[in-house]
């Protein structure tokens, strides 16, 4: 055992993420000692996030014990957390998700939220979930489950109505307020916003900074930039936290921003999900295909990218770089944990039940 928290992670033979968080973990102090338990219903996809999480403490000196399993009682068995990151089904259900509507004339550039590839994603998770929160009654009862699966929104309603103490957690958020700060020029410290909504379908009430109200500026800029047809000129510089460090186009954040300016424009305020994720929520983006090619004028297929992904090299290049610097991420998941160990403050954007809060 470790001198720290037990953190168990469900779902943690993903590609990336589950290695990304275990780093954001282990940049901790406080969570270096930690005992991780990585579950996965496939143990080679476990240990395969494990062994590259090893060789990370290895490398730093960290004396994190950190094991692999397929057993999910073991995982849970006296867990102070519990990290939630499975995509129930896999690659092989997503596809059906997405591709099914498509013959009937449903295009989804995502299809994890609402719609029929977010309904039958939960229905899939339902059962997991039942599983989990049973487990974690027998066996950690006062555990806290972060949440990074989606459909978030019902995925979450769901564990309060089974009695868990969850949060889901998105970086939809800290990727669209750093986007909307370089629009600016402003520098993201001087910032201040306020969001409110639920999660991929949030709101930034107000955006800030000190006593300047940005928004008047955003509306000016926004429509300047995302409500004339061009969706690449003059953002050279705007990688995108929200996704990959990426091209000039920015194709997925802060390149081709009509969606979300044009919901702007009509509504008042900025929307925290990218514009081709924001397109399938609302009934006046995807209507016909001269529509679709007239507010997102280049395609981002999550489906496509997640399908193209090779777990062993995807795992490697992102070892290699976390070896070469260790530092968090955006992700909340490894703050709250870090902040409910020291007792430090952190401020996090997550989902969680609407009891008076907005």
């Amino acid at each position: 055992m470790g001198s720290g928290p037990k953190i168990a992670m469900i779902g943690a033979g993903g590609v990336v993420f589950p290695l990304r968080l275990m780093g954001d973990l282990l940049s901790f102090p406080a969570l270096r000692g930690a005992t991780y338990a990585l579950m996965d219903l496939s143990l080679e996809r476990a240990e395969r996030t494990a062994t590259a999480a090893r060789e990370l403490a290895r490398h730093y000196g960290y004396p994190a014990p950190i094991a692999a399993t397929d057993d999910q009682r073991a995982a849970l068995n006296g867990a102070d957390y519990v990290i939630v990151t499975f995509q129930v089904g896999g690659i092989e259900a997503y596809a059906h998700d997405v591709e099914i509507p498509r013959k009937y004339g449903l295009d989804q550039p995502v299809g994890d939220t609402l719609g029929p590839g977010g309904v039958f994603r939960f229905l899939r998770s339902s059962v997991a979930y039942a599983s989990i929160a049973r487990d974690m009654h027998d066996l950690c009862p006062d555990a806290v489950l972060i949440n990074y699966a989606n459909p978030m929104a019902m995925n979450c309603w769901y564990l309060s109505e089974l009695g868990i103490n969850a949060v889901g957690l998105c970086h939809s958020v800290q990727g669209t307020s750093r986007m909307l700060a370089r629009h600016l020029g402003v520098p993201y410290g001087d910032v201040t916003f306020r969001t409110g909504g639920i999660n991929h379908q949030a709101w930034f009430l107000h955006f800030r900074r000190g006593d300047e109200d940005l928004y008047p500026r955003l509306r000016e800029v926004m429509a300047r930039k995302h409500l004339t047809g061009t969706v690449s000129a003059g953002l050279a510089e705007d990688t995108g936290d929200h996704s990959d460090a990426g091209r000039g186009d920015s194709d997925y954040e802060g390149g081709s921003e009509q969606v979300r300016t044009s919901i702007m424009a009509a509504f008042g305020y900025f929307h925290t999900e990218s514009s081709h994720h924001a397109s399938e929520y609302l009934p006046y983006f995807r209507k016909d295909d001269e529509r679709v090619d007239a507010f997102i004028p280049k395609r981002w297929d999550y489906f496509e990218l997640s399908s193209s992904r090779v777990a062993a090299d995807s795992d490697r290049k992102l070892l290699d770089e976390l070896k070469a610097e260790l530092t968090p991420s955006l992700e909340y998941g490894a703050m709250i944990v870090n902040a409910m160990e020291t007792g430090g403050p952190v401020v996090i954007h997550g989902n969680v039940p609407n009891h008076g809060l907005i």
